[in-house]
């Protein structure tokens, strides 16, 4: 029977070579990994391959060392090895005997030595036994000038499993019928990027025998020129990349790529293939005619100095287009932008970081201004020949006209954004236009009477885009523009950068981008987004408005219509302070990130917000975690949500306490914030010192809240007392001193009680105008002499009524306020008693009498009224001969009466 205490015994006894062998691996350093061992002899200053690692070596390192020869004996005793490096020593030579001894060598790396590239550097047979070498590397090893070199295809012809090679790229190159047997070649690299390459001409013979290459890296070679039907060779081409090559331009590539269109290219980069410095490019078609009909895939134009394309030229792109990237060069507005909807397959598309043109296409101003003079033209209201000063009356030469606009025209010539939405024999009016026309606002010189009618441009326009693009990075582009009212041609953009610009002003609506999902709209310097602006994006989930300064002009409707938003960022934006329902509809937030602002208190509502998992707000102001913020958190139920504080003045003393508390329940491993105590120290607040903290705090509060309580207490009731006991010693004095002083003013009031215009001002509805222009009139003006004022006799004609009332009121010893369902319901009713109300208050004298018409109940009466009810007197109208006479006596008594 097996005992299985034996089993460590037998696993020392078969490991032990092993281990051995790792151990005895000096100078160089082995371990093991996945069964196979690795021996890292980098850097070791060593002139000769070690003789005496572990036999069964996989991975040999020899790169950095002074090697300068490999004789046929110094990797004989690892013929298991199936990489080797060898980079980087001064190696000069091979021998056609030293790899004969590693038949699975798989990738051998040679490059940065001093192989040059000829049969005696590379004998035939070098490569006879590696039928199993996949990658060769040998860049950076010829140094051009020296002689003349070729690719020694005969010694090549072996590496019938070669995938990748990498070589530097000599001057005129060809590779000979030697690389006909290379089937498995795929990936060519001759790139002068870490490596030597030379190539200034690439001819119709260079690649005549490489027809399998798929990959091909041509990159800072220093072409300029490329004969024709040179890439014809490459049926199975899919990548090629001529970037950095500075001299070659559009031109020359256009000459050189004929026939491309035959081959199954789906890659082509041609980054940098114009100088950064000089002129602005145009493309025009002819420099792309040879993709025309292809099926390319991606295109990259980056860092070419790009100004405009030919309109023409977007047509002769092939539509199969799916990533097209031209970031860092200097386009401008064109008609070449209406054109991009012919790109049906388009899904990437990255423009960003432009030296762009401040031209403002959205200026509504220069459109109204251009559209203008273009239909007077066309109107025949201003003759461009003859009239070059076209304004009635102000006849002037063209010379006249001519002096200090010339350069204002050539700007305006020259500024093709000015001519975007314009047909083109518009645009060739314009162009032709006498100085004067393209500066005529500016100079202000009066258009004709009639130029009103002439709207131009009214603001609203559409942005076509490719319509199935996804991806679209216009950042770091220098564009200085409001963002108005627009609309989106039909698209499918989920990813929108916008950052690093100057759209200053988001006022929005921004309609037909329903499949969005993500917009970054940081470092933009906006102040001022518009309450439409979000309203239209009913897919988005990512929202980053970062570095801005919103905090001026943020509102309640400001964002809060984006629904779907999962990810908001709002950090660095001066905002102080929240409004209330910023964040109302946003029930599906996951992460909101509102750090680096200048927040001290929480006015926001986050309580509806189920998901949300981190709420960042460091780096502001908080001197404690709100209350608010702390129970709008509770009441979520939000239990896995990471509140982040750093950065905040964060205070640790009883204020704080309740605080503390809510943190210490919620703090999570790894966050660590600083506090300052009550005597000015600095805490740090974890997970492990919050509790320790709060129990100090509770101990120390409780003591002093207890005494302060206390003493306030003892204080106020001895204060109570006090009052109480002065107050019922002398309440039969107080009382007399009261009814004294009033007595006393009463007389006083009277003294001054001359100087009314008038006896009473009659406040009443219309409906019920007949009791007081025909009985009110016969009984108390007629009769009794006194003096009414009633508003539509006697208020002053041209004068605003509220100003009217007010002097009424002024004027007049009483207010005599006609108490009536109809009073209710009339405003200016309702503004005369407030006004007298306030008469009373300033003046402090009863100015107000009730005649109640009817029978209100007392839930329809003004709260002004029913305190004059309640309080004190008021008069009923009835029709009852014998009630009315006594009706009209009391309120003549009512009226002249200075009861205050």
């Amino acid at each position: 029977m097996f005992r299985h205490d034996l089993l460590p015994l037998a696993w020392v006894v078969l490991s032990a070579p092993l281990l051995y062998g790792l151990q005895n691996c000096h100078p160089c350093t082995c371990y093991q990994q996945q069964g196979e061992i690795t021996a890292n002899c980098t850097g070791r200053n060593l002139a000769f391959v070690p003789e005496y690692l572990p036999r069964n070596l996989i991975d040999l390192e020899l790169s950095h060392n002074d090697i300068a020869v490999l004789k046929e004996t110094s990797l004989k005793r690892y013929s298991k090895l199936r990489y080797i490096d060898a980079s980087f020593n001064k190696l000069n030579a091979l021998n056609s005997k030293t790899l004969v001894n590693l038949p699975d060598l798989t990738t051998l790396d040679l490059h940065g030595n001093f192989l040059q590239l000829d049969n005696q550097t590379f004998p035939p047979g070098l490569f006879k036994y590696q039928k199993k070498l996949e990658v060769l590397l040998l860049h950076n090893n010829s140094r051009v000038g020296r002689q003349i070199m070729k690719y020694p295809d005969e010694t090549f012809s072996d590496l019938t499993s070669l995938k990748v090679l990498r070589v530097d790229g000599l001057d005129n190159p060809v590779f000979g019928v030697g690389f006909k047997n290379l089937n498995n070649l795929t990936t060519l690299v001759m790139s002068g990027s870490g490596g030597t390459c030379a190539i200034n001409t690439l001819s119709n013979t260079t690649f005549i025998n490489l027809p399998k290459i798929r990959f091909l890296d041509l990159t800072n070679c220093e072409i300029t020129k490329i004969q024709p039907f040179t890439f014809v060779p490459l049926r199975e081409i899919h990548t090629l990349d001529l970037s950095a090559n500075v001299d070659l331009t559009f031109g020359t590539l256009a000459h050189g790529m004929q026939g491309v269109v035959n081959t199954s290219l789906k890659v082509l980069k041609l980054n940098r293939i114009h100088r950064r410095r000089g002129a602005g490019v145009v493309v025009y078609p002819q420099d792309v005619h040879y993709l025309k009909g292809s099926k390319l895939q991606e295109l990259h134009a980056d860092e070419n100095q790009i100004e405009l394309l030919d309109q023409k030229t977007v047509l002769d792109l092939p539509s199969s287009l799916k990533v097209i990237s031209a970031k860092r060069n200097n386009f401008i507005f064109g008609l070449y932008l209406l054109a991009l909807s012919k790109f049906v397959n388009l899904v990437w598309a990255d423009t960003s970081l432009q030296h762009q043109s401040h031209v403002n296409p959205f200026s509504v101003g220069e459109r109204r201004y251009q559209s203008t003079l273009v239909t007077m033209i066309q109107d025949g209201i201003f003759d461009p020949d003859s009239y070059s000063c076209t304004v009635p009356d102000q006849w002037k030469s063209k010379e006249s006209c001519h002096k200090g606009t010339t350069q204002n025209q050539e700007k305006s010539k020259k500024d093709p954004d000015t001519l975007l939405a314009l047909s083109p024999s518009v645009s060739a009016q314009i162009q032709e236009l006498p100085p004067l026309f393209l500066t005529f606002m500016t100079q202000g010189t009066p258009l004709p009477q009639n130029y009103v009618n002439y709207s131009g441009w009214p603001g609203n326009f559409t942005v076509y885009v490719p319509p199935n693009e996804e991806f679209l990075n216009v950042s770091n582009n220098k564009m200085n523009y409001i963002i108005p009212r627009s609309q989106f041609g039909p698209n499918k953009v989920k990813f929108l950068d916008m950052s690093h610009n100057f759209f200053t002003r988001w006022e929005g609506p921004v309609l037909g981008l329903n499949a969005l999902k993500y917009v970054d709209l940081s470092y933009n310097y906006c102040d001022y987004i518009g309450d439409n602006f979000g309203k239209n994006f009913p897919s988005l989930t990512v929202l980053n408005i970062s570095s801005n300064f919103l905090g001026y002009s943020l509102k309640d409707n400001s964002i809060n219509n984006l629904l779907t938003l999962e990810h908001l960022s709002m950090a660095n934006n001066k905002i102080s302070h929240l409004p209330p329902n910023v964040f109302k509809n946003m029930t599906e937030m996951v992460h909101l990130n509102l750090s680096y602002n200048l927040m001290r208190k929480w006015d926001a509502d986050v309580s509806h917000m189920r998901n949300l998992t981190l709420l960042d707000v460091s780096y502001n102001l908080f001197e404690e975690v709100p209350p608010t913020l702390r129970s709008q958190l509770d009441a979520a139920s939000v239990q896995d949500v990471t509140l982040l504080l750093k950065g905040n003045p964060l205070k640790c003393n009883c204020d704080s306490l309740p605080s503390l508390k809510w943190m210490s329940g919620h703090l999570r491993e790894g966050q660590h914030y600083f506090c300052t105590t009550t005597d000015d120290k600095a805490a740090v607040l974890n997970i492990h010192t919050i509790r320790d903290m709060t129990l100090r705090l509770d101990k120390s509060c409780a003591s002093y809240v207890g005494v302060m309580i206390g003493t306030l207490s003892i204080v106020m009731i001895a204060m109570s007392l006090g009052v109480a006991g002065v107050v019922y010693r002398y309440r039969w004095k107080l009382r007399y001193l009261y009814y004294l002083t009033r007595s006393k003013y009463k007389r006083l009031n009277t003294e001054s009680d001359e100087g009314f215009e008038y006896d009473a001002f009659i406040s009443y509805a219309d409906e019920d105008r007949r009791i007081v222009t025909e009985d009110m009139r016969h009984r108390l003006e007629d009769r009794e002499g006194l003096r009414l004022c009633i508003h539509h006799r006697d208020f002053l004609p041209g004068e605003d009524i509220a100003a009217n009332i007010l002097n009424a009121i002024r004027m007049s010893r009483k207010t005599v306020v006609m108490l009536s369902r109809n009073f209710l319901r009339s405003p200016w009713c309702k503004y005369e008693l407030e006004m007298a109300n306030i008469e009373s208050i300033y003046t402090e004298r009863k100015t107000l009498l009730v005649v109640m018409l009817e029978y209100i109940p007392a839930k329809y009466l003004p709260r002004s009224i029913w305190d004059i009810i309640a309080h004190e007197s008021y008069v009923e109208y009835t029709d009852d001969e014998e009630g009315n006479e006594v009706f009209w006596e009391n309120l003549k008594r009512g009226m002249v009466s200075n009861v205050s």
